[in-house]
């Protein structure tokens, strides 16, 4: 292993682009052990697997572009028949751009894995986006969409293309029958399920929409925006309880999943709360949801509107001061954007009311229009807040600024006026205020009500005003405030039309649903198992990763899907210490889109980053264990990976030993002399790769007796590099020579790697040359720029035109 990665891999968030080519490349056995002619032999595919993954570390790196493409063409040569490594490569390609390459790859992929819907959904976006004309697109994508020899989820994909360009076409009959087909053919289609729901979303009726959301949830129960707008379209006709129910099972499945609900969300449970009579329980739920939201002033109004409901004066007085307050901080935060020399408040910052007429004038006079508008909106919340539930006029500069900034004659102007004078009793002045705005303003009409209750009229024609304001404004904290203000009037509710129709829609949502976000090992499992109990120094250590679904309905697999496509694998080695590599590696599951109940899906994967590499390698006389666990719908928190909703974390079965190389031993001299001289290459580069950990510890350790040790293990390599029989073992040896070699005598080691006959030399002295400073790396580089060979002609330029390399990164090369 190349030992002068190892500061660079302790760099490498500052170097990120040489750090990550050079570990991609060094990190292994075989590093770069390869062949221009021939079929490739095993030793070449493992060499073809660290290309690879040094391409796609490089890829999203803009200046090294150049170089992961020359890498991955490299790749293609040193491997055949390999499904995990042709995944491998197809990511490369795509993120590369080369759409050509992408279907040759695709299309020897479907041949060895006729099975993976995958390979078969990226054969098909990419045959139809070569195709010029919307016309033929379609017939392409009808012809598949049509073909009982293709999987239904393959073909739903197709069809649900097919929708969009049908839709581009202005065919609208033929896109939504597309569509329907594409639903009919995978029901968990989740953007069929989407492309359905934004549909119905303004010209569906309320069953329809119901239907949306709940196929959508069927599809993907962690879609908490998904789950909210169910809950409000219950709000919407009437649903209250069923509502209610709705909305305390998602927040226990939220709760569960290690997240918080929204304030939409807190706010619309917590009516429900109340008009079922649970108070306490809404109580608890506004002051969590203000707890994460203290600036809201909704969720300060929905405080004010429970103690009411609940007749707690002193909980009253204490969230109107509260709510008061943060009205008057919103307002001096404002203040500070409008007035620049104004220091910004923090809790610190007495409260205090900022001269409003002034800041109503600045707004105004911004250059932002919306200003304006953010800043009367804050002074009506203000007002709000002392004339409805502080029962009192508000201050009168209030009232001022107000008047400049929307009129006098402005519904909110109306609306305040005219619940200030219901609170004092001026009944007359009240119908004044109310009267001119209330065919256009809810809150008046609302007004009107209350002063009709004040004025002893008739309840019935009261309560059916109330059901219709609620009927108008169901969702938010205004049902609350519409209940508050006719309470007196008796009970209020209403159902619209379609209520039935969509609680027996919601009511198809299936019962596990809420189980799955934060339980989801109780309809899924992962289990992560190394293949091989026992890995040498720089042997691969793979992994099965299956998936199982043990619930009794299907589960989508891929973005939008309950399952992420992707499965984070951790690692943790234990041995003279312990240290953890999360995200060692990425399972990508493959083969299908939907997993059927009681039915399972696999992939293999190979677990070494650069970095869980040099950690079992730096020790060589020192065994270590390495344990593995998967974790799925993985997100990453504070430098971490941890199981996001729906996922979890699953200790693998196995563990895999790191076995002890003592140099210092005879009898393990013995064995690996043994051991290079064995008909197997991959046996005889993993001796080479066990030679150079031991030589670079025992250097580190500069114990003046191991000299001797190092030297025999440093002339063991070099024999190696010019007397083993095989050009990719001699490459090995020699790229191991480069990192054991003294500052002088590391040119000239790159330099035979340079002028090699070896193609597999010639890769790995281009690619080592890249923590050259770039005039030595273009110098040293200009042979190899006409090569014979077209992909070292490519990869030597690349390498030359790389940016220069921060000093920190490069070693002293004369």
């Amino acid at each position: 292993m190349n030992r002068l990665i190892l500061p660079l891999l302790r760099s490498s968030r500052r170097f990120p682009l040489y750090s990550m080519l050079l570990a991609s490349t060094a990190l292994t056995g075989s590093v770069l052990t390869g062949s221009a002619s021939a079929a490739p032999t095993p030793e070449q595919t493992e060499l073809a697997e660290r290309l690879l993954q040094a391409g796609q570390r490089l890829v999203g790196v803009p200046s090294a572009m150049p170089v992961a493409a020359a890498v991955a063409d490299v790749a293609e040569r040193l491997y055949e028949n390999n499904v995990r490594l042709l995944r491998t490569n197809i990511d490369l390609e795509l993120a590369l751009g080369r759409r050509d390459r992408v279907l040759k790859l695709l299309g020897d992929l479907r041949r060895l894995d006729p099975g993976d819907q995958i390979a078969q959904v990226q054969s098909i976006d990419l045959q139809q986006s070569k195709l010029e004309s919307a016309g033929d697109k379609a017939d392409y994508l009808s012809r598949v969409a049509g073909s009982d020899k293709v999987p239904s989820e393959v073909r739903s994909h197709a069809a649900v293309l097919l929708s969009g360009i049908e839709t581009e076409r202005g065919r609208d009959d033929a896109a939504a029958a597309a569509l329907a087909q594409a639903l009919a053919l995978n029901p968990l289609n989740p953007k069929a399920l989407h492309l359905r729901a934004d549909a119905v979303a303004s010209t569906g009726t309320a069953a329809q929409r119901t239907a949306a959301w709940v196929d959508l949830l069927k599809a993907d129960p962690l879609q908490f925006g998904t789950a909210s707008r169910l809950g409000e379209e219950l709000l919407r006709v009437g649903q209250v309880e069923q509502a209610t129910d709705l909305y305390r099972k998602f927040f226990a499945s939220v709760a569960a999943a290690g997240y918080g609900p929204g304030a939409d969300e807190s706010i619309n449970f917590a009516h429900g709360l109340v008009v079922t009579s649970k108070l306490s329980e809404a109580g608890d739920v506004a002051a969590a949801a203000l707890k994460d939201n203290p600036s809201d002033d909704r969720l300060h109004a929905l405080r004010m509107l429970i103690a009411l409901s609940a007749k707690d004066d002193a909980a009253f007085k204490s969230a109107l001061g509260e709510a008061r307050l943060q009205a008057i901080r919103d307002l001096m935060g404002l203040h500070s954007q409008l007035d620049p020399s104004a220091p910004r408040p923090d809790d610190s910052t007495e409260v205090k009311l900022p001269d409003v007429k002034v800041d109503a004038a600045a707004a105004r006079a911004n250059a932002d229009p919306r200003m304006a508008e953010t800043y009367l909106q804050a002074l009506g919340n203000l007002a709000w807040i002392d004339a409805y539930y502080g029962r009192r006029a508000p201050d009168a500069p209030v009232t001022e600024a107000i008047n400049n900034l929307a009129g006098a004659d402005s519904p909110l102007a109306h609306r305040l006026a005219g619940f200030t004078a219901l609170a004092a009793d001026r009944l007359d002045e009240a119908d004044v205020a109310f009267s001119p705005v209330a065919e256009r303003d809810a809150l008046s009409r609302l007004g009107l009500f209350a002063l009709k209750l004040k004025k002893g009229e008739d309840k019935a024609t009261i309560v059916a005003g109330g059901n219709k304001l609620l009927s108008e404004l169901p969702t938010d904290v205004w049902p609350l405030v519409v209940r508050n203000s006719l309470k007196d009037a008796g009970p209020l509710g209403f159902r619209a039309a379609e209520a039935d129709a969509v609680a027996a829609e919601a009511a198809k949502l299936p019962a596990d649903t809420w189980t799955f976000a934060g339980q989801g090992r109780q309809l899924y499992l992962v289990d992560a198992d190394p293949i091989t109990g026992s890995a040498e120094i720089g042997q691969p250590i793979l992994v099965r990763v299956t998936l199982q679904n043990i619930g009794n309905r299907p589960l989508a697999i891929g973005p939008g899907g309950a399952i992420s496509q992707s499965i984070s694998l951790d690692a943790t080695v234990r041995g003279a210490a312990e240290q953890s590599f999360p995200g060692a590696a990425i399972a990508k599951m493959t083969g299908r889109l939907v997993l059927p109940p009681k039915q399972t899906t696999s992939t293999v994967v190979r677990l070494d980053s650069p970095e869980l590499a040099v950690q079992l390698a730096q020790v060589p006389q020192a065994g270590a264990a390495v344990f593995v666990s998967a974790v799925t719908n993985p997100v990453s928190r504070e430098n971490t990976i941890v199981p996001g909703p729906g996922g979890y974390r699953a200790q693998g079965h196995g563990v895999v030993d790191r076995p002890q190389v003592a140099f210092t031993r005879p009898e393990v001299r013995e064995k690996l002399i043994k051991q290079l001289n064995s008909p197997d290459a991959l046996a005889r580069i993993r001796a080479v790769t066990a030679l150079a950990a031991c030589a670079s510890w025992m250097r580190q350790t500069q114990d003046e007796s191991l000299k001797p040790l190092f030297v025999q293990a440093a002339d063991m390599l070099k024999q190696v590099s010019t007397k083993d029989a095989s050009p990719t073992v001699r490459m090995s040896a020699l790229q191991e020579s480069v990192s054991l070699a003294s500052d002088a005598d590391r040119p000239a080691v790159i330099a035979s790697m340079l002028s090699s006959a070896d193609y597999e030399s010639r890769v790995m002295g281009a690619l080592i040359s890249v923590r050259s400073p770039k005039a030595v790396r273009e110098a040293a580089l200009k042979p190899l720029t006409t090569d014979a060979d077209e992909t070292i002609r490519n990869l030597a330029v690349a390498v030359s035109n790389l940016p220069e390399a921060p000093a920190a990164t490069q070693p002293a090369v004369k």
